[in-house]
């Protein structure tokens, strides 16, 4: 049971230094390759790339550290989340993002391409950001040929 967002136990888990880009790669692949067992679409995988790699780069951008990543699975669909040990952020749900800002454009693109997008304050130290994967399968009939 998820309480307040925070990932299932059941979930994928990987934690890395977030500044180490080889390692923000290998999870990125991993991610990939748990939605490609889903038989995501392509579509899907691209769009979960994207949002994995504007939140990964909040955390180099602002949280300067450690990043825990979790992929779990609740009434099938899937949900990233990102958690951080930064100084925390307060997420606005900006509709359109400010063209000359050097902010909020990465959560715009992870709002826009997600079902849902939340940000929590961690209790200890940093934020937990929780974004619903948009989320179709391949058609099998379209695989087959």
């Amino acid at each position: 049971m998820n309480i307040q967002g925070e990932p299932g136990e059941a979930a994928a888990r990987w934690a890395f230094d977030a500044r180490d880009a080889q390692a923000a790669r290998h999870v990125r692949s991993a991610v990939v390759a748990e939605l490609t067992r889903a038989d995501a679409t392509d579509e899907s995988i691209m769009a979960a790339e994207l949002i994995y790699s504007e939140l990964v780069g909040n955390v180099v951008r602002h949280a300067f550290g450690n990043a825990e990543v979790f992929l779990d699975w609740p009434d099938g669909t899937p949900v990233l989340h990102v958690l951080d040990e930064g100084p925390g952020f307060q997420y606005v749900d900006a509709r359109t993002p400010d063209l000359l800002s050097e902010s909020g454009r990465g959560l715009f693109l992870v709002a826009a391409m997600s079902q849902g997008v939340d940000v929590h304050h961690r209790q200890a130290i940093g934020s937990h950001v929780r974004a619903i994967l948009a989320f179709a399968k391949r058609d099998a009939s379209a695989v087959l040929g």
